[in-house]
């Protein structure tokens, strides 16, 4: 007895060579279409680096072109406030400069009050020790002295 198998293939044994000259056919066809039109590929410096760059754009920033424009917008209007803002900083820090004696008092005073915060005076009475609890004593009672301190 035959298998499904074989009864398939003896029924379309026929239909193989027609299959076949297709096939050929349609492989003549698309290499006669890659004689004629030969890709151009161009391997220059440039082309490459346009490359390079295009990819990114397309799948980074084309993608997300709203996020970008709003972040864009911001920075603008960022660097419009601090150009505004640039020319009264100048004119404050002008106006209030202070004379080099002034400035020379002044350290001079931050130094004696840093020498006064530093040399402990002799004044000050020293902390007192902290009491020491005995060691030779049962556990128990060094816990009940602890809690009562």
């Amino acid at each position: 007895m035959k298998t499904p198998r074989e009864l398939l293939l003896a029924r379309h044994q026929a239909a193989n060579a027609k299959l076949d000259r297709i096939r050929r056919a349609a492989i003549r066809v698309a290499a006669d279409v890659n004689r004629r039109s030969a890709p151009v590929r161009e391997f220059t410096f440039a082309a490459t680096i346009l490359r390079v760059l295009a990819i990114p754009f397309r799948e980074l920033i084309w993608p997300c072109r709203r996020t970008w424009t709003g972040l864009a917008a911001v920075w603008v209007a960022i660097l419009v406030f601090n150009l505004t803002h640039a020319e009264r900083g100048q004119t404050i820090a002008a106006k209030s400069t202070t004379s080099p004696s002034e400035i020379r008092l002044a350290l001079l005073e931050q130094q004696r009050v840093l020498a006064e915060i530093l040399d402990p005076s002799p004044s000050a009475s020293p902390a007192e020790p902290p009491r020491r609890i005995p060691l030779n004593r049962p556990r128990s009672e060094r816990r009940v002295s602890l809690l009562c301190a």
